[in-house]
């Protein structure tokens, strides 16, 4: 299996494979089965399948705009996104040429291998923020619907994750000095606290919420179910910082419970559940 890794890293990360889509997904699907089945080799191989993950979730050969990286200048861009509604979700189409434009699937496949390894718990809390969650967020805005969806689902799983170890570790969490306990109580192996990685997800949080905004009125039924998941994950994650975001949401969510399809609905509703869980006190406004 070592060497299996290693070729199909090889593969994926190679010059020469670059624009050969099909060997470049069969080798991420290998990856994400391998993670899947939390292979012994995997806590020591997962840096480096990350890596080639990493390099495929950038892989965009039709993009022709700026530089993908520059979340200040996204972040500037994306009330003038909002405002075109649906046709202006992701990122925007003059930007590209999509003729038979198959690079999607090694994006979606790249994304799958990140939640894989989210998912087989062998990286520490913060190094899968880093590895992971931050890459994940600057692409929250994908163009292709299938890659969104997919980068929806694995951010839901690292905070559903992250929340989830914090429960763990908290017997009150709505307690006003849950920072500090949390920083007290979960720390990985290089001494560094989960806090740490979830402050870099702070940074970031403005922009990705600017990102579900308008997913969650797209008319694709898997992109606005995909935003309401992550928008829950986000809460139990954060609930302190997410909820002043949520106070104007949440009179929207109840109007489109009463328009959207049943699935839907429910989706809206463990929203609106978790927001009034008692977590932080704006619930109590």
């Amino acid at each position: 299996l070592t060497n299996i890794t290693d070729m199909l890293v090889r593969i994926c990360s190679g010059a020469q494979y670059e624009d050969d889509i099909e060997c470049r997904e069969s080798c991420l699907n290998v990856l994400e089965a391998l993670a899947s089945q939390r292979s012994p080799i995997l806590a020591s191989k997962a840096p480096m399948i990350l890596d080639a993950a990493d390099a495929a979730l950038r892989y965009d050969p039709n993009y022709v705009g700026g530089d993908e990286d520059d979340e200040d200048l996204e972040l500037a861009c994306d009330d003038a996104e909002a405002d075109i509604g649906d046709e202006g979700e992701g990122w925007s189409g003059s930007d590209y040429s999509d003729d038979a434009d198959a690079s999607w699937k090694v994006r979606r496949a790249a994304v799958k291998v990140c939640a894989a390894v989210t998912s087989a718990g062998v990286l520490s809390l913060n190094h899968c923020i880093e590895r992971i969650g931050l890459p994940l967020i600057s692409r929250a805005n994908e163009r292709d619907e299938t890659v969104r969806v997919e980068i929806f689902a694995a951010l839901e799983i690292l905070f559903s994750t992250i929340a989830g170890d914090r429960e763990a570790h908290l017997d009150t969490p709505s307690d006003e000095v849950m920072a500090d306990a949390y920083t007290e109580a979960r720390h990985n192996e290089n001494s560094t606290v989960v806090v740490d990685g979830l402050n870099a997800v702070r940074a970031r949080l403005p922009l990705l919420v600017r990102r579900l905004r308008p997913a969650l009125t797209s008319r694709s039924s898997s992109i606005a179910a995909g935003a309401l998941k992550l928008w829950r994950a986000l809460i139990l994650c954060l609930p302190h910082d997410i909820a002043p975001l949520l106070q104007q949401l949440v009179p929207a969510l109840v109007t489109m419970s009463k328009e959207c399809a049943i699935e839907s609905r429910v989706q809206i509703l463990a929203v609106i559940s978790a927001y009034i869980s008692g977590r932080t006190p704006l619930c109590e406004q």
